[in-house]
């Protein structure tokens, strides 16, 4: 064969394979855009798929659930499932994956509203309903998490082929790090909303960050509501109890039973205050002529007694092993209440007796991969949030895209629209780099996260827990 004839060949092919590979192109997005969303759901082998009636304008709703193994280490032995919501607007929007840190809510994330997107918000496995069947905590761990979420990216990823931006809020916000941290390449960006790295059970930075929030009569306000509360035991015990039955609830898990439940809500009170209130609030904490019912209403404005509960521990369980073995908790400052307390919020068998023995490793590992190597990450933080303490490290000048905004004055709900305009104005514009999607800047008033109902009930489970 001549040399011009290998030359033409040459020439030629890539030319005809390309033409090939367009066409295959072509036809595969013309059979995406013809065949129903919920059947290329359900064609994902192990999803199960249920629309949810009554859904938004413009949106479609899914109830999902996905097998996954239950040790990703061995993907042939037993397998649980994970519950997801799906909020379906485009296959071209970007898609906000919501890998979250509790069990499934129906929070429409702030960025699903900035970026008319569309939302898959994931149960995080050993809560809600993606619960495996053994209880064998000893697969609970951050990194079988982020290869739940890994697996899931990869299963509808070609589903939408818009942009995918991970995101969550507190420790829905620490699981999407998580995921980056072993998955960096699955999605194009991350938001972590006020995600704390604890070092250790008991972190004493927390305890320096509340010393310093707030003004001096605000402190001692709070410290004289306190001591109250504990000189009242022997009144606001009772009232505990009479609250937990009425939920068909006890304090049977504790030692001290609703005695403990105080002790323990009324030493964390000066945190949970802080994480949710702001200065404007301290006049409201109640002084020494308040009424018992006043109080304890006051105590329990957070449904603080419902932790303590055992609805509460069932529920939230897994949590406490997490805090006990990897992602660690903050430690309480007590020195105010000494001589009052008969049961401390530090004990550390307080929520997971026998636990064993704490993984240093783990935090060391996700807080330096943010510092040396994460790409691409917004990070948001209030001022006055005590978990703020605990906030991820940044380099200034971050030459990985990688920035850290703290919302002034604002609390564990600080969002992009807390921030000052011209952090707003850099936060949107990486959002639309990452995404090619302009945000809404219309959507930033306020700070109340808007809400796609899905006509589930669930409690709105805030206080200390993140």
């Amino acid at each position: 064969m001549s040399r011009f004839r290998h030359a033409l060949i040459a020439a030629f092919v890539p030319f005809f394979l390309g033409c090939i590979d367009e066409e295959l192109s072509r036809s595969r997005q013309l059979l995406a855009e013809t065949v129903d969303i919920a059947e290329q759901l359900a064609a994902i082998p192990g999803m199960i798929v249920q629309e949810i009636a009554d859904s938004p304008p413009d949106y479609r709703q899914f109830a999902l659930t996905y097998v996954q193994p239950v040790d990703h280490e061995e993907p042939d032995g037993a397998v649980f499932r994970q519950s997801m919501w799906l909020v379906h607007r485009s296959a071209d929007a970007p898609m906000v994956f919501q890998p979250l840190g509790y069990m499934l809510n129906n929070g429409f994330s702030e960025l699903t509203g900035l970026l008319d997107g569309n939302q898959l918000s994931v149960e995080h496995r050993f809560f809600g309903s993606s619960r495996p069947q053994s209880d064998d905590m000893t697969k609970l761990t951050i990194a079988q998490a982020a290869a739940d979420h890994h697996r899931i990216v990869r299963a509808l990823r070609p589903l939408y082929r818009g942009a995918w931006l991970s995101t969550g809020v507190s420790k829905g916000g620490m699981t999407s790090v998580y995921h980056r941290r072993f998955y960096p390449d699955d999605v194009d960006g991350t938001v972590a909303y006020v995600a704390p790295n604890s070092y250790g059970t008991a972190d004493i930075r927390y305890a320096r960050f509340l010393r310093r929030i707030g003004d001096a009569e605000c402190r001692e306000r709070m410290h004289s509501f306190q001591r109250e509360a504990l000189h009242r035991r022997a009144s606001l015990a009772p009232m505990a109890e009479a609250w937990a039955r009425s939920l068909g609830a006890s304090f049977e898990q504790l030692e001290g039973g609703a005695v403990q439940a105080l002790d323990v809500v009324t030493a964390e009170f000066w945190f949970t205050f802080w994480q949710y209130s702001d200065a404007s609030q301290c006049a409201a904490i109640p002084t020494a002529e308040a009424t018992d019912q006043e109080l304890f209403g006051f105590l329990n404005q957070s449904f603080a007694f419902y932790f303590m509960t055992d609805f509460g521990f069932n529920q939230f369980g897994a949590y406490y092993y997490q805090a006990m073995t990897q992602i660690g908790y903050p430690k309480i400052p007590t020195g105010h209440l000494r001589g009052l307390l008969l049961y401390s919020p530090n004990d550390p068998d307080l929520y997971v007796p026998d636990v064993g023995r704490y993984d240093w490793a783990a935090a060391i590992d996700i807080g330096f991969w943010v510092l040396a190597q994460s790409e691409s990450m917004l990070f948001i933080y209030g001022e006055n949030d005590p978990w703020t303490a605990g906030q991820f490290y940044i380099v200034p000048n971050n030459p990985r895209d990688t920035h850290k905004f703290i919302a002034k004055d604002g609390n564990h709900g600080a969002k992009i629209a807390d921030l000052s305009p011209a952090d707003q104005a850099t936060a949107l514009q990486r959002l639309e780099q990452w995404t090619g999607v302009a945000a809404r800047q219309s959507t930033i008033v306020g700070t109340g996260q808007k809400t796609l109902d899905t006509g589930r009930e669930w409690l709105p489970l805030d206080r200390f827990k993140l």
